[in-house]
C-alpha cells in the first residue's frame, strides 16, 4: 500500500490497470488488486467478525457525544477508526452482538483519549453526575467544556449536556452537573479545549 501525493492522480478511486485507489482521512492510497480473496473462515476470523459487529453496534450509540472526543489520535485517523481501534479488543468474541448485550457485560470503554489527562466521572443521584478533572485541570481554562453524556443499558437513547468552566470551576477541580440518569445506566464526562483542538482521556461508567 502506498499513499499518493499527486496532482495528477488526485482524489482518484477505483481501479487502474493492477492499481487499485482509494480515499481515506483526506489521503489518495493505492493497493495492488487481488483477483482472488480467500476467506478460509477461522474461528479467529469468526471472532473478529463478531467483535467487529459489536463495537459498531456501540459507535452508532455514541458517535454523536463524542464529536469532540479523541482529539489524541493521528491526523489522518478519524474518531470512527479511533474509537475502533481503543475498544475492539473489549468487545465479546462470540454470542449476540446487540447493543443491550455488549453493554451487560459492562466492558471498560474507553470513550475519549487525548493530552488534557483523565476525568473521573461519578453518579452523585440521578439527576447530578460529578466530574473530577483535578489532574488535568492546569491544563484548562475558563471557557473550556465538559460534555457529560448518559443512556439507559439497552443503549435507546443517549443524554448529552455541555457545560463551560469557569475560573471557580478550574480552581475547585470538580465540577456537579444537573444531567438525569436511568436507574440503570452509565455514564462518561470528557474534557475539551475551547478550540476543539484537545480532549481529556474518560472511561464508561456503569451502574
Amino acid at each position: 500500500m502506498a499513499v499518493i501525493n499527486s496532482v495528477a492522480v488526485g482524489a482518484a478511486k477505483g481501479k487502474v490497470g493492477n492499481i487499485v485507489y482509494s480515499r481515506s482521512a483526506g489521503r489518495t492510497i493505492a493497493r495492488e488488486y487481488q483477483p482472488s480473496v480467500k476467506n478460509p473462515n477461522t474461528p479467529e476470523q469468526q471472532a473478529q467478525r463478531t467483535r467487529m459487529s459489536a463495537i459498531v453496534g456501540l459507535w452508532n450509540v455514541f458517535s454523536a457525544p463524542m464529536a469532540k472526543a479523541f482529539k489524541g489520535r493521528k491526523r489522518t485517523t478519524s474518531t470512527y477508526n479511533a474509537f475502533v481501534s481503543a475498544n475492539v479488543a473489549k468487545m465479546p468474541n462470540a454470542g449476540d452482538t446487540d447493543v443491550a448485550t455488549v453493554l451487560a457485560g459492562k466492558p471498560a470503554i474507553e470513550i475519549t483519549f487525548g493530552s488534557l489527562g483523565n476525568v473521573i466521572t461519578t453518579r452523585e443521584s440521578a439527576a447530578v453526575v460529578k466530574a473530577d478533572f483535578s489532574t488535568c485541570k492546569n491544563r484548562l481554562t475558563v471557557g473550556d467544556k465538559l460534555v457529560v453524556f448518559s443512556g439507559n443499558m439497552a443503549g435507546e437513547e443517549v443524554l448529552i449536556t455541555e457545560q463551560a468552566l469557569t475560573q471557580e470551576d478550574i480552581t475547585a477541580g470538580t465540577v456537579e452537573i444537573n444531567h438525569d440518569t436511568e436507574i440503570e445506566g452509565f455514564a462518561c464526562v470528557y474534557a475539551y479545549t475551547a478550540k476543539g483542538n484537545k480532549s481529556s482521556n474518560g472511561k464508561l461508567l456503569y451502574w
